[in-house]
């Protein structure tokens, strides 16, 4: 137990840290993933350099459907092109790419270029300052989202999916 909260002597939360990570397999059995057809898609994609209203709207209905809505993912189809030439960061960086499609827009901030990245049911932003570290972040629409890119040969400080 990394920390625990108490009031009146009584337990009232606790933090636990794990040594070693859970193995996929137990994961999935108390949290089952969800078959990927229930995925956001990225037809939004296509409205981002055009209307971007509609970008939006198509994006945030994709994430936060109605009720009766089902939604088919459209596959993203990998760049060409190999990792093995590239310096560990970037190699890095570009297996967790790959799959991923980038979204059109400037970036944010010059001094640390900000790209945001899309998959069926996924966002990842990523930052890097020196062209060879980077930060990645991730929202999903569900944990099996997160599937992919927990295989990926990625030096992961946190991954939580």
């Amino acid at each position: 137990m990394s920390r625990a909260g108490t009031s009146d002597g009584v337990l009232t939360d606790c933090a636990l840290r794990l040594e070693a990570p859970l193995n996929r397999e137990l994961l999935d059995r108390v949290r089952p993933p969800l078959p990927s057809g229930r995925l956001p898609d990225l037809e939004w994609l296509g409205e981002v350099n055009g209307d971007r209203a509609a970008a939006l709207e198509r994006f945030v209905t994709g994430w936060y459907p109605l009720a009766d809505a089902a939604g088919s993912p459209v596959s993203a189809s990998p760049p060409s092109g190999s990792a093995s030439r590239l310096p560990g960061g970037p190699r890095q960086l570009y297996r967790l790419t790959e799959t991923l499609r980038l979204v059109p827009l400037r970036p944010f901030w010059r001094g640390a270029p900000t790209r945001f990245y899309v998959a069926p049911g996924l966002v990842v932003h990523v930052t890097s300052e020196d062209g060879e570290a980077f930060d990645a972040w991730a929202g999903a629409a569900h944990r099996s989202a997160l599937a992919p890119p927990a295989d990926l040969p990625v030096d992961w400080n946190r991954f939580d999916g």
